[in-house]
């Protein structure tokens, strides 16, 4: 059984958790990433005045001062970045210091007034779950229930908008009632993220989970739906944390498990940088590989047109010190791709075939030549880089090297290159 003293924080942080997820997919996909942070250090100055002027902590109260400072920033940043010079990341800077500045000096004059009922203001640098009631929770409740529906309601458009805002006046005329329910959202999702995971971190509860979700599929709807699941997950974990274990705040704990489910999926997920690279790395080899045992083969069955399988995979395995089942792969991948034939245990190079040995044995001796006359390395040192390089040139610095090397007929070595007639 849950306890009821972190009930309303683990609804709170649940509700929140939905809002930030959905308006931080459309936030990454709008690449305004930033707009959160510097929306987020906005609201500052509004919730101290909003103390000051009526002297209550309501919820309400203070998150109608938080709103007027959210939109006052926002339109300053759309006014600005619309109509000068400066480029966008320059203005949300400038917004997000100032703001966050005078909202600081608020609060220490706050502070050091001697009042004893601003106590707990500076919980929203940070954020305290711990704090929230019934009348936060229907707030979120309220708000997250809003973007569900608008986000339903205007999914093409705000998906239409966020990848490409020229295709979308073409397709649904003016932008500008997407952009504004799009900048509504995300105003009341900061706002309401705020008592959760603080005005410094509340950025974190928005983009994080939708560059996670990123990392797993290409498809917007699965990215609101992964990134509501790592949210929700990470602020359970996160709150549960938090009432479990000493003196240990819910806000930086959630974002703390986000981190965690971020590099998690940077790391394993099929769509990221580091699975690409294995997987292409893996690729590469056995292309590389593979045009190694064409070259051999070529080499192998020019004098007698077949050779015999079975030696064929004795010599090459021992010569690149690799088992009979790697070779026998590789085999059976140039066979299908009609480099190699195989006919009652006997081998031969089609056309195909020795056309691309041919090429291979041919960028391998130019480069030879490359490296002796324009980098002046010693003739028996080119081999290995050649040997490397040759699986990687592409036609275009193929065609630059025989113009530039002006179709050399014989390598350092005296062998004969080989043009394709």
């Amino acid at each position: 059984m849950i306890d009821s003293i972190i009930l309303l924080p683990l609804v709170g942080s649940i509700i929140v958790s939905i809002g930030t997820a959905i308006v931080g997919t459309f936030s990454y996909l709008r690449k305004e990433s930033l707009l959160g942070d510097a929306l987020a250090h906005s609201v500052l100055p509004g919730i101290c005045i909003a103390f000051i002027v009526f002297e209550s902590k309501h919820p309400l109260i203070l998150f109608s001062g938080a709103l007027v400072f959210a939109f006052i920033s926002q339109w300053i940043i759309t006014f600005v970045s619309n109509n000068s010079k400066l480029k966008k990341e320059t203005v949300l800077g400038v917004v997000l210091s100032v703001f966050f500045g005078f909202g600081i000096f608020l609060l220490t004059i706050i502070q050091h007034s001697g009042s004893g009922s601003q106590s707990g203001l500076d919980k929203f640098l940070f954020g305290k779950a711990s704090t929230i009631s019934y009348d936060d929770v229907s707030i979120y409740l309220v708000i997250t229930i809003s973007i569900v529906v608008l986000s339903i309601l205007f999914f093409k458009e705000l998906l239409a908008s966020s990848f490409d805002s020229i295709f979308s006046k073409t397709i649904y005329g003016s932008t500008t009632i997407t952009d504004t329910i799009n900048s509504v959202m995300v105003v009341f999702v900061i706002v309401s993220g705020i008592q959760t995971a603080g005005i410094i971190l509340v950025s974190a509860l928005l983009i994080t989970p939708a560059v996670i979700a990123r990392c797993w599929t290409n498809s917007a709807k699965t990215m609101i739906y992964l990134a509501c699941i790592s949210s929700i997950l990470c602020s359970v974990i996160g709150v549960l944390l938090s009432a479990y274990i000493p003196k240990v705040p819910t806000g930086p704990i959630i974002v703390f498990c986000l981190s965690i489910v971020f590099f998690a999926s940077i790391t394993f997920a099929p769509k990221s940088f580091l699975w690409k690279r294995l997987f292409f790395a893996k690729k590469m080899h056995w292309k590389v590989f593979d045009e190694n045992v064409i070259k051999s083969l070529f080499v192998l069955i020019t004098d007698t047109q077949k050779f015999r399988y079975q030696n064929a995979v004795e010599i090459l395995s021992k010569k690149y010190n690799c088992s009979n089942t790697d070779l026998e792969k590789s085999l059976l991948r140039l066979h299908s791709n009609g480099y190699i034939l195989k006919n009652e245990g006997m081998l031969s190079v089609t056309k195909e075939g020795i056309a691309k040995a041919k090429r291979l044995v041919k960028l391998h001796r130019l480069w030879e030549v490359y490296l002796v006359e324009y980098v002046h390395i010693a003739a028996d040192h080119v081999h290995e880089d050649a040997e490397s390089l040759e699986h990687i040139i592409t036609p275009e610095i193929e065609n630059k090297l025989e113009l530039l090397l002006q179709f050399p007929e014989h390598c350092p070595h005296q062998k004969t290159i080989p043009y394709s007639t």
